[in-house]
Parts: C-alpha cells; structure tokens; sequence
C-alpha cells in the first residue's frame, strides 16, 4: 500500500495511469477513474481528478485497468475517432458505456489530442487532401516565382464553398446566404454578380 506524500492531498500511482491514492489527515485510500479516464496531478483537491487521455501525460506510468468495454464504446468514457485518415469528421461520445455520434461542422476534423473538431491539415490522423476532396494546385505570388502562401480556389461543383490553400494545404470555407464565391476578384460576393450562380432567381 502507498503511503502519504504529504498529509492531505491526491496522488498519482506510480505505475497506473487511471489509478491515486486520496489521502486525509495522513490516512491513504486507493482510488480509481472510472475506466477510460485517467488521473490528472494537476487537478485541485476540490475538483474531480479524472480527466481523458491526452489531458494528462501517462508516459511515466503507462498501464491502466483492463476495459469494459460495450456493444457501442471501447471504454466507459471517452471521446473516439470514427473512420479512417480519409473520413476524419465524425466521433463517438461515450459515457457509462453509452456511445453517442458526433459530426464535426463540415470541412472540420476530429483531433483526437484535443478532442475537438480543427482544421484537417491540423489534424495528424486525418489526411486533409483526401478528407476535403481537393488537393491545392502550385501557384506563385509573383513574377519571380516564389510559391504563394496562400491562395483561393471555389469548390467542384459549387457556387458558395471554396477552399483557402495555406502552404499548400486546403481548408474548406462557405459564402453567407445569398452569396457566391468568385473565382475572379476571390471573395464572397452578391450571387447575382457571379457568374453562373444565379438562374431564374435559385442559386446553383
């Protein structure tokens, strides 16, 4: 059994990423996250101390209580990619085993670090060029022929999306209502200016 590092406080296990000792006037009592989530140092006394993995650094105490897995989540808690490196916009939610689908807002990914919907060339699972549907051409900001950092493209297909290429990697952005983006000037602008994107008063 541990002993107290000091007379009141939380501390982590030495060996067990998901597992602490609680100790009150100088009395341990060994503790454990529920599985899937894991026990963070940095956590005060009065808050709750477990957190998800990614939130807390287990590198020096890696094991952890075996799973239990359900019919719909790996673990009791936890957030979980759905997919693969190409469809990185969708996650699982679980929570006492109940597993609940997410989608992240289109032209976003899930980041399984930060456990938030980002940027997909920011994502390191998720192949942006393949998620998106677009690979950025090369192009040059000027006559000496330096590549551009950034540059515009609309989408296939598409009056009111387009992509803003950032060092060569895509991200998917959208028009306001009742705009259309212009390959031209490359901005968003009035529908009914564009080119092929206002027929018979219906936006294409």
């Amino acid at each position: 059994a541990q002993n107290c590092p000091e007379r009141n406080g939380r501390f982590a296990d030495p060996s067990q990423c998901d597992a602490y000792i609680e100790c009150e006037n100088g009395v341990p009592t060994p503790k454990l996250c529920p599985d899937g989530l894991m026990f963070s140092n940095e956590a005060s006394f009065f808050s709750y101390p477990c957190v998800y993995p990614g939130q807390t650094d287990c590198s020096s105490r890696p094991s952890t209580q075996p799973a239990q897995p359900t019919t719909s989540c790996p673990h009791q808690f936890g957030y979980y990619l759905l997919g693969d490196a190409n469809n990185c916009g969708q996650y699982l939610y679980c929570a006492h085993g109940k597993g609940f689908t997410f989608n992240c807002p289109e032209g976003l990914a899930f980041n399984e670090i930060s456990l938030r919907c980002d940027w997909a060339d920011l994502v390191p699972t998720c192949n942006a060029e393949g998620y998106l549907g677009f690979t950025c051409p090369v192009t040059y900001s000027n006559e000496l022929g330096y590549p551009a950092e950034y540059s515009y493209h609309r989408a296939s297909g598409s009056c009111d999306k387009y992509f803003i290429c950032l060092q060569d990697r895509p991200r998917l952005f959208g028009c306001p209502e009742g705009q259309a983006f212009s390959e031209d000037n490359k901005k968003c602008e009035d529908e009914r200016d564009v080119p092929g994107c206002y027929i018979q008063g219906v936006q294409q």
